[in-house]
Order: structure tokens, then sequence, then C-alpha cells
């Protein structure tokens, strides 16, 4: 996604409601951005997954790791406070 103050974001886009975009990056921190600031966006042709990544792993280490990543998607937030 690109915006008007020449920012640009790569990311899951997490929501697309009538007042913004929240993305969430590869720390997995959520971005909100106004839609009124965005000024473009596009689906990427690549994976945000780094390259290389699964070289080294066996078929059960990258099975657990697919298996945590989908886990970390479908995981509730929690209250701030921890509660």
């Amino acid at each position: 996604m690109a915006t008007a103050d020449g920012r640009v974001l790569t990311g899951i886009l997490k929501s697309d409601t009538p007042e913004a975009l929240e993305i969430q990056d590869v720390d997995a921190k959520t971005i909100r951005v106004p839609k009124t600031d965005v000024e473009g966006r596009k689906v990427s042709d690549v994976s945000i997954m780094p390259t290389g990544l699964a070289e080294g792993l066996t078929k059960q280490d990258f099975a657990d790791l697919i298996a945590f990543l989908e886990g970390l998607k479908e995981a509730p937030s929690k209250p701030a406070g921890g509660k």
C-alpha cells in the first residue's frame, strides 16, 4: 500500500472498512491507515515468507512451523493487562 506521505507499507490485510485499512506487517504489528491517506494498493505476487526459510528444516519442523503460524492467525487477542 502506498500512502499520501510517500510510505510504502507491506503486510497482510486484516481489515478493510469504509474508514481505514489495517495490515499486519512482518513483525506482527498492526498498522491502521485512514482510507483518505491511501494513494494506492496492490496485491503482491511474492510471499512475505523469507526466501530459503524451509532449507535446512526437516519436513516435521517445517510442518510444525506452518502449524504455529496458522495458530497465530486464529489466536484471539488478549485485552490490555492480560486479563
